[in-house]
């Protein structure tokens, strides 16, 4: 978790602030540098956090109180040293949504409740300080796919007029997404950020964690982000259903929802291939290689759309073999 040159200032900060720790367990991290650990003490636990960087630990606590004056579920912050990277937080326990679903046979409950957090984030007034959507980013995150995933499976990177295509048709999107970048967007809502609070009431049963990526993005970005999971299939029945409840709380209608749903599915899909592929070829983290057949067919299934019909064109000579015979 902390590199070894960290180890004095872990046990200079705990000392610091009387922490005794009689155990110390390790979580399972995530794509980032970030870690995290479990502190028990007399029967109780909290969160370890450890981030070298301090801007992420400061966006941490900037985006911490806006979602906590909404009323929602993040976990409070007893301790903190940005200097040191590490913070002491509330401990919501080990039932996340991917914990939870592998375990329950009903569940739509908790999709239900992580769809009504967003209708409150989105109905929010906007924060000045918050990064927005910008189409300069949106365009480096799908070339993401272009610098990984497709020498991930061809071995080289294509020929430069196909790369040049891909990003020309991006880029008229990348505008449209931008448009509609006017709420505020967890940006990471996935099953395995989410904890289920069973003892809280309404919405608050829904805890939220690393959110510290938040900016100002389309509203449907948090949704496609829930329903297109990497690492869970959600079932149509369920989207269906799901899509129907945040449609109450849109502001917009329902085609202009289903375009920009798979214009923003077919940004981010684009963007975590690129990631999955980068974790394995530079950092040699292999566990994320399981769910890119998902995120494909995830991607190919925005890609149907008839208003992505250019842009599905430029990826048809990036989709290995295996990804076309699998989707048919």
């Amino acid at each position: 978790m902390i590199k070894k040159n960290k180890l004095n200032q872990l046990e200079d900060f705990l000392i610091k602030n009387d922490i005794k720790p009689e155990q110390i367990i390790l979580m399972k991290s995530d794509a980032s540098n970030r870690r995290y650990a479990r502190i028990y003490n007399q029967k109780k636990s909290i969160i370890l956090m450890d981030d070298q960087e301090s801007i992420n630990l400061e966006k941490f606590l900037s985006i911490a109180d806006i979602f906590e004056n909404l009323g929602l579920s993040v976990p409070k912050i007893f301790i903190k040293d940005i200097e040191k990277g590490f913070f002491l937080l509330e401990d919501f326990g080990d039932e996340t949504y991917n914990n939870f679903i592998q375990n329950n046979s009903e569940y739509d409950y908790l999709y239900e409740s992580a769809v009504d957090v967003l209708g409150i984030l989105q109905n929010a007034n906007i924060p000045g300080d918050l990064e927005i959507f910008s189409e300069n980013r949106i365009l480096k995150e799908v070339s993401i796919f272009l610098e990984w995933t497709v020498p991930y499976y061809f071995g080289d990177t294509k020929n430069l007029i196909l790369r040049n295509n891909f990003i020309n048709n991006w880029k008229e999107i990348a505008k449209i997404i931008h448009s509609k970048s006017n709420v505020i967007t967890h940006f990471d809502y996935h099953i395995d950020n989410l904890v289920w609070l069973k003892n809280r009431t309404n919405h608050r049963r829904v805890g939220i964690l690393d959110f510290q990526d938040a900016l100002i993005g389309p509203q449907v970005y948090d949704l496609v982000s829930l329903l297109q999971d990497a690492r869970i299939n959600v079932n149509e029945k369920l989207q269906k259903k799901l899509k129907n409840r945040y449609l109450k709380s849109y502001r917009g209608s329902k085609d202009e929802f289903n375009l920009i749903y798979d214009f923003v599915g077919a940004q981010r899909n684009t963007r975590i291939l690129g990631v999955f592929a980068r974790l394995k070829l530079r950092d040699n983290k292999v566990g994320y290689q399981k769910y890119m057949n998902r995120v494909w067919e995830n991607l190919i299934d925005n890609l149907k759309n008839p208003e992505l019909k250019n842009l599905a064109n430029s990826y048809k000579y990036f989709i290995p073999k295996e990804v076309s015979e699998f989707n048919g």
